[in-house]
């Protein structure tokens, strides 16, 4: 008897036609790994640091959260950060992740 065991696939590029997947996917713990390697990948620890913690954010931090949403695109994810205003706004479900399950964040 055969087993079959479910994939998932965390890092995969975007294509065309197939929706962007959201940030607060379970299991938490994988989708927050992918999360913290895009973060890592864009540069863009610091600014997300900041982020979370409410403090002021610089030019450089509004660039790191472009190049942010640019790889959460590339990779199939939701942007990350919306920027529609003067103030970027966090994807609710990835501040509690990633403090919860990496060690960038406390």
């Amino acid at each position: 008897m055969t087993e079959t065991h479910r994939v998932r696939v965390l890092f995969e590029a975007y294509r065309s036609g197939v929706p962007l997947r959201p940030w607060s996917l379970e299991p938490e713990n994988e989708t927050a790994m992918a999360a913290d390697l895009t973060v890592t990948a864009s540069g863009a620890i610091d600014a997300i640091k900041h982020l979370i913690a409410g403090e002021q954010l610089s030019n450089d931090d509004m660039l790191a959260f472009g190049r942010l949403n640019f790889h959460s695109f590339l990779s199939g994810w939701e942007p990350m950060v919306a920027l529609y205003d003067d103030i970027p706004i966090l994807d609710p479900s990835v501040g509690p992740m990633l403090t919860k399950h990496s060690k960038r964040f406390p």
